[in-house]
């Protein structure tokens, strides 16, 4: 009976070893390729809680985005495929931000259409349209300003270099969260494949983060071809300090409280694809400020749907 006792949790950790290996032999993901002329409308609702605890006293702030968005696939070229985006409606509610300043920016890049090209995996590369971006932000950065002119100058200074960000950084900035939808798509992965990457993500005010990630397959069925993927992403401290210092200096503010912070920002995320497209994505990440004692952090949940236009 005791060797009966020791055998089967072994017999049974074989088994399963053996079943996900068969899975990851007959898997074949399927491809992403949209039709031409397909039309996909992306939903984000986004909530954001801040806790805040500061000489001893807690306080929590609250905000709800939501943003619907339209994405065109327009053509295939050799390399990709050419999208129009545009957003075509967007609400804030909340008071962790000046609801009227976040709803002008918000309203800034709405119905502005977005031409784009993309890799394979529907990853945009460059925006064709560039100026007509650099238009909309220039009205959000007046529209910004003329309702606060005791610090327009700050406000020029830390929201103006956005119209000068390039076709390649728009590409990743302005077209909200069609960069996060391309890494479901394409992946090239098989069940019990961990993928780890490091990248320089571009920021608005210039200075990138520096953002660590693994990816895997939580589960995929070879019969539909559906797919859930894992991953998880954690932010460089010394990049976020650069980021914050950067900002704090466009804002007419000390970096002295930044350099002393101790910073973390970590996200994990679960995608399910469909017939190659990701259809759902799931985001919980978290970010702490440490300074003497005091202590912020904000959990921000995100979903995101993707269905087909009809």
């Amino acid at each position: 009976m005791r060797i009966l006792r020791a055998i089967l949790p072994a017999a049974a950790a074989l088994a399963v070893v053996a079943a996900f290996a068969a899975a990851a032999q007959d898997w074949r993901e399927r491809a992403y390729d949209p039709a031409p002329g397909s039309k996909w409308i992306i939903q984000r609702d986004l909530t954001t809680e801040e806790t805040t605890v500061e000489n001893g006293r807690t306080s929590v702030l609250a905000g709800t985005l939501k943003i619907t968005s339209e994405l065109t696939v327009e053509s295939k070229t050799a390399d990709g495929f050419r999208v129009a985006y545009r957003r075509t409606r967007s609400q804030f509610d909340g008071n962790n931000h000046d609801p009227a300043t976040m709803r002008a920016a918000l309203a800034a890049l709405d119905n502005i259409l977005i031409r784009a090209s993309t890799d394979r995996s529907g990853k945009p590369l460059r925006v064709e349209n560039l100026d007509d971006i650099r238009n909309g932000l220039r009205k959000l950065v007046d529209g910004v300003a003329g309702r606060n002119p005791a610090d327009a100058a700050q406000v020029r200074a830390l929201l103006g270099r956005m119209t000068t960000i390039d076709a390649v950084q728009a590409a990743q900035l302005y077209l909200d969260e069609v960069p996060l939808l391309s890494l479901g798509q394409n992946t090239g992965l098989k069940p019990g494949e961990v993928r780890r990457s490091t990248e320089q993500m571009p920021t608005p005010i210039g200075a990138p983060l520096v953002k660590t990630s693994t990816l895997s397959i939580a589960a995929a069925d070879p019969a539909t071809g559906k797919l859930r993927l894992a991953l998880t992403e954690s932010y460089d401290e010394a990049s976020m300090r650069a980021f914050l210092t950067e900002l704090g200096r466009n804002a007419g503010l000390s970096a002295s409280d930044v350099q002393t912070m101790k910073i973390s920002l970590e996200a994990r995320t679960e995608m399910d694809v469909e017939d190659g497209v990701t259809r759902r994505i799931s985001r919980v990440s978290t970010t702490s400020n440490d300074r003497m004692g005091n202590r912020k952090v904000t959990v921000s949940r995100k979903l995101v749907t993707v269905t087909p236009s009809r």
